[in-house]
């Protein structure tokens, strides 16, 4: 089949990331610079053509961070969401939940905030270029047609060129799970893969009143702990107990408190979802059978056979909040209860016996609470790197794809394969989170040479996009990317 455009994918641009009241110092002036090169990177490609063809943006999810803007009832923002009525004392400490009315004012506000991102994208749009926008973890909410509006919206609003409604309609199209060409690429932005990112039906996102998102650990952390504590950013969901507890004391006294009782609220939110899901009877459950049926029509409109689209759909992982244990593991209650075990234990051993006898047992209680931390450390699975490199093998034996591309992780890399597909994470376009500003402003660039499809992993930088080099003294090799695949598979796929 002849290709009828070259294809662009870039993802994790996090738009809005810096819209709340405690955005750490450094968000502003770096999403200034996301949106500068963004634009850049948009009007070039507007302009500029590879043997003729058009080309298609693939944007790979967390295009736009519903979940780092926070809207409060009484904000001037919050004023035309229909869903105020609704409004709980919890919201108006903690922001307005993820519902299709609030996600329509987000949606709003980050045009107002971004509005030169939105016009290269119309000036790209008249063109004759497309735009398909895969939905992610920060930007679930997209998979609604309300907020789909907005954007498109936006786009028109923005353009300051003539550009009429069914254009944008016909030329930005929206994807809940994956977007695929066959023999070239499957294209999803990963975050299913990820137990503390994944919903338990990734077409069925909400809850199970089917009026919000939701919720997982992703979500918690970002509403409880990032947005509730300065300096903090996303990159911090998968640190360790040691980090938090140094974080803390760099916080002093008052901060310290603060961040406990985010860390409780969190904890506390998650644990509640866990109790929620465990009434909840599968056969009875109409997201599941809301799921099955856009899975259907998904195998159809892709002319994909419906068992083999069910076969990735089972690689999904179910969110950790259906488990207590790993749910426990993850927000390291676990090692709470076993160091405050040999702190008591510690304390009583001194109280009865002699000083002697009391720091060697003490001594004997701190390191086999250290091993046992170390040991649960072996479940607690928080970054998604292994699961995505483990996966893309696994779908190219269900689909015919030259090319597996994720986003997610914000580590670009690009990892031949057995049989001859070749994984690519694009990375992601925010420069102060991990993995740093020399590894931002990646994507991978898709062309159709006369010997077939060929993908790039590329770096926006001096106005083209250049071949992105993995320096060995800061991006992890392929080798030990490969090593951590193998060490944490067996885990992972339990």
């Amino acid at each position: 089949m002849t290709a009828t455009h070259n294809t662009l994918v870039i993802s994790d641009i996090h738009l809005g990331e810096d819209m709340n009241p405690l955005a750490h110092d450094g968000a502003a002036p770096s999403m200034a610079l996301v949106e500068r090169q963004l634009v850049g990177f948009i009007r070039h490609y507007a302009r500029v053509r590879h043997n003729g063809r058009p080309w298609r943006l693939v944007v790979n999810g967390d295009f736009i961070d519903f979940m780092g803007v926070q809207i409060f009832p009484g904000d001037e923002r919050a004023s035309e969401i229909v869903e105020l009525h609704e409004v709980t004392q919890h919201e108006r400490e903690y922001g307005l939940g993820r519902r299709p009315g609030v996600a329509c004012a987000k949606m709003r506000a980050v045009v107002d905030r971004h509005e030169a991102v939105f016009r290269a994208l119309g000036r790209f749009i008249a063109s004759g270029n497309v735009i398909d926008i895969v939905a992610g973890n920060h930007d679930t909410e997209l998979q609604w047609e309300p907020v789909q509006r907005e954007l498109r919206n936006g786009i028109r609003a923005c353009a300051r060129i003539e550009l009429s409604a069914e254009r944008v309609r016909e030329n930005v199209r929206f994807h809940d799970w994956f977007f695929y060409e066959p023999g070239v690429a499957w294209i999803e932005h990963g975050h299913s893969y990820d137990q503390n990112c994944s919903h338990e039906y990734t077409l069925a996102p909400t809850g199970a009143d089917n009026r919000e998102i939701a919720t997982n650990v992703d979500g918690a952390s970002m509403r409880y702990v990032i947005n509730r504590n300065k300096d903090a950013d996303h990159g911090q969901e998968d640190w360790s107990l040691a980090g938090y507890l140094t974080w803390a004391r760099q916080l002093g006294l008052r901060g310290t408190l603060r961040l406990a009782h985010s860390y409780g609220m969190f904890c506390a939110r998650v644990l509640t979802a866990w109790r929620d899901l465990r009434h909840i009877d599968p056969k009875d459950d109409p997201r599941r059978d809301e799921h099955q049926r856009k899975l259907a029509a998904l195998s159809e409109q892709n002319a994909i056979p419906h068992k083999n689209l069910a076969d990735i759909d089972e690689m999904h992982k179910r969110p950790v909040v259906t488990n207590f244990w790993r749910l426990a593991g993850v927000l390291m209650i676990d090692k709470l209860l076993i160091y405050g075990a040999a702190m008591l234990l510690s304390v009583l051993l001194f109280l009865l016996l002699p000083w002697t006898w009391a720091a060697l047992g003490t001594s004997l209680a701190a390191g086999g609470a250290w091993l046992t931390g170390r040991w649960l450390n072996r479940g607690r699975f928080v970054d998604p790197t292994v699961p995505l490199l483990i996966v893309p093998e696994r779908i190219v034996t269900k689909v015919d794809a030259r090319y597996v591309i994720f986003g997610h992780t914000h580590d670009p890399l690009s990892l031949a394969l057995d049989g001859g597909s070749t994984y690519i994470n694009t990375g992601t376009w925010f420069p102060t989170e991990k993995p740093g500003l020399l590894r931002s402003f990646t994507h991978v660039v898709l062309t159709h040479p006369e010997s077939g499809p060929r993908a790039a992993l590329c770096q926006w930088r001096d106005g083209h996009s250049r071949e992105f080099m993995v320096d060995a003294g800061i991006a992890p090799l392929a080798d030990e990317s490969l090593e951590m695949a193998s060490v944490g598979a067996r885990e992972y796929a339990r």
